[in-house]
């Protein structure tokens, strides 16, 4: 099996330039009926009407509920229902997105990345296997500063960067961002209503023990596996030309990897992060 997965990534190391044009199969998870039964509320009991701007953020009193934001959606995107929103990414992008509950993690399209300048050098992602409904397949991993949904607002967001996703948007919203809130849908009124959770303000960055555990997992995770290929890719006793090139494309990727994960470690360090709640 470890050597399927091998075989597997340089592969993918071979067909990298493809990412553009083959980088994802198979439909885009969408927001279902039963999301949106699961999800969904009308307007509060006494909360008054909702102007037609895009966003409202609601100032709760001093000592009572968190802070709420009521960010305005398109319920449809053709046929298919979702919950589609406007959505900024590193403070300075700004690009419709897709809820999708059934994802864990946030993803952005290549064209988005684009924008962002994130493809635009060879520093701050990595290639990874990335599963979806299409299949296993092809996928960067990067970490974007901040991810906001009107005036609701995450910082450190671990993305995955596939192929474009939708005419329509040009990113999913995991659960990654959701959980940092307690949301809910106001169908009526088309609304996406986040509110702060009260718990999270006392803890390091508002993560709990389980996100930092889990993503200093992952990480760690990453930079060992591509470290493993470079060690194995390099004890071959003759490297062609183009064995050398690929070794090279490894290393790279290893470097990424790890360049990743010190930028965890920095950030859990700026953040008092206690130390049994990192991995190394």
């Amino acid at each position: 099996m470890p050597h399927k997965r091998t075989i597997m990534i340089v592969v993918f190391i071979l067909l990298l330039p493809l990412l553009a044009v083959n980088a994802i199969g198979g439909d885009v998870p969408y927001f279902t009926d039963q999301d949106l039964l699961k999800y969904s509320k009308g307007n509060p009991s006494g909360a008054s009407r909702q102007s037609d701007s895009s966003f409202q953020s609601v100032n709760p009193p001093s000592g009572k509920a968190q802070r709420v934001y009521r960010v305005k959606y398109t319920p449809f995107e053709g046929l298919t229902r979702r919950i589609i929103v406007k959505a900024t990414f590193n403070d300075t992008v700004q690009s419709l997105a897709a809820i999708d509950t059934g994802a864990d993690s946030v993803v952005i399209s290549r064209r988005l990345a684009e924008r962002m300048g994130i493809m635009e050098n060879n520093e701050g992602k990595f290639l990874w296997q990335a599963s979806g409904i299409g299949g296993t397949t092809l996928a960067f991993i990067t970490i974007l500063d901040s991810v906001s949904i009107g005036g609701a607002r995450v910082e450190f967001l671990p993305v995955l960067i596939t192929n474009n996703l939708s005419d329509q948007f040009d990113s999913l919203i995991g659960m990654d961002f959701l959980s940092n809130f307690s949301f809910y849908i106001d169908s009526r009124s088309h609304y996406l209503v986040l509110e702060e959770k009260g718990e999270n303000k006392g803890l390091p960055a508002g993560r709990d023990r389980n996100w930092w555990l889990s993503n200093f997992k992952r990480f760690k995770h990453y930079r060992e596996f591509w470290l493993r290929l470079v060690k194995e890719y390099s004890s071959r006793k003759q490297l062609s030309p183009r064995d050398r090139e690929i070794l090279q494309k490894l290393k790279n990727q290893y470097r990424e990897a790890e360049r990743l994960f010190y930028r965890l470690n920095n950030y859990a360090i700026e953040n008092n992060v206690p130390l049994s709640w990192r991995v190394y």
